[in-house]
C-alpha cells in the first residue's frame, strides 16, 4: 500500500506498548535511495518534549481513518532513546540509534535494509562491530526540507514538489506528487516516479527528472487523496514509457 506524506503529517498519534507517546511531525529520508529511515514524533509535554525518532522497523501498524501509528517502543526507551537534537542527523547519532534498539544499521550490506530489503530485516542481532564503524557521513534529510523544491527537466523548470507517496512495506519513497500550476494553465498535480531523478541539487534546491514537458503536460491527473492502486500506477509508467519498479 501507497500513503501520502501530507496525509500522516494531520498529525497521526503515535501509540507505544503503553500509550500514546507522541504525535507524527516528520520523516527524515535517505536522500541516496529514496527511503524513509525514520519517524519524528513530536512528544509535546512528555519526555520533556524531545523529538523522537523511530525506525520503520519499530512499526507495528498504522490506521489511516483513526490516524494512529503502533510502534513497539515503550515509554522508557522513548523517554531514554538518542535524540540528534537541533543538529543534523549524522552518522554517530544512527550508529547511537542502531545500538540502542538492537538494530543491525540499515547502511551495512547489499539490500534497502541492510543484508535485506525491508526493514524487518534489521531486526536481528545488533550489528557486534557498530562501534568500530567509520563510514563516510549519513544522508539523510527532513522531508520538511523537499517540500517545495523546484523540479525540472533537462532545460526548463515545470513545477515544485507538493508531496511524496510512500511505499509502506518498505518504505522507500515512490512517486514526487508535482504541482504545476505555475506553469500549466489551469495546472494540476502529476505523479513522477523517483527512479526517473537524474540529477538533485539541494542547494540550489531543485530536482530534474528524466521526463519531458510534453508528457508532463499530457500525463494522468493525480487528484489528492485518491488511492494509488497497480493500475493506476501501470497507467502512470506507461505514459511515460518506463520500466515498471515491481517487474
Amino acid at each position: 500500500m501507497l500513503f501520502s506524506y501530507r496525509r500522516m503529517m494531520k498529525p497521526f498519534n503515535v501509540i507505544g506498548t503503553e500509550g500514546e507517546i507522541g504525535s507524527v511531525s516528520d520523516l527524515y529520508f535517505d536522500d541516496q535511495r529514496w527511503t524513509v529511515r525514520y519517524i519524528v514524533a513530536d512528544t509535546g509535554g512528555l519526555f520533556d518534549g524531545k523529538e523522537l525518532f523511530i525506525s520503520p522497523a519499530s512499526i507495528q501498524g498504522y490506521s489511516i481513518e483513526e490516524e494512529r501509528l503502533h510502534v513497539s517502543i515503550s515509554e522508557k526507551e522513548a523517554k531514554e532513546s538518542p535524540s540528534p537534537g537541533n543538529e543534523p542527523v549524522s552518522r554517530q547519532f544512527e550508529r547511537e540509534f542502531a545500538q540502542f534498539y538492537n538494530l543491525n544499521p540499515y547502511w551495512m550490506g547489499g539490500g534497502l535494509w541492510g543484508a535485506g530489503m525491508m526493514p524487518r530485516d534489521l531486526t536481528s542481532e545488533g550489528y557486534e562491530g557498530i562501534q568500530e564503524i567509520h563510514e563516510s557521513d549519513s544522508n539523510v534529510l527532513s522531508v520538511k526540507d523537499v517540500e517545495g523544491k523546484e523540479l525540472a527537466t533537462a532545460d526548463e523548470s515545470f513545477g515544485k514538489v507538493k508531496d511524496l507517496i510512500v511505499d509502506d512495506k518498505s518504505y522507500t519513497i515512490r512517486y514526487i506528487v508535482a504541482d504545476t500550476k505555475r506553469w500549466l494553465p489551469g495546472g494540476k498535480e502529476v505523479l513522477l516516479s523517483t527512479d526517473w531523478i537524474d540529477d538533485v541539487d539541494w542547494a540550489e534546491s531543485f530536482v530534474r527528472v528524466n521526463v519531458t514537458k510534453e508528457q508532463i503536460k499530457n500525463a494522468p491527473e493525480y487528484v489528492k487523496g485518491s488511492s494509488i492502486d497497480r493500475e493506476m500506477e501501470t497507467t502512470v509508467f506507461k505514459h511515460y514509457g518506463k520500466p515498471k519498479y515491481w517487474n
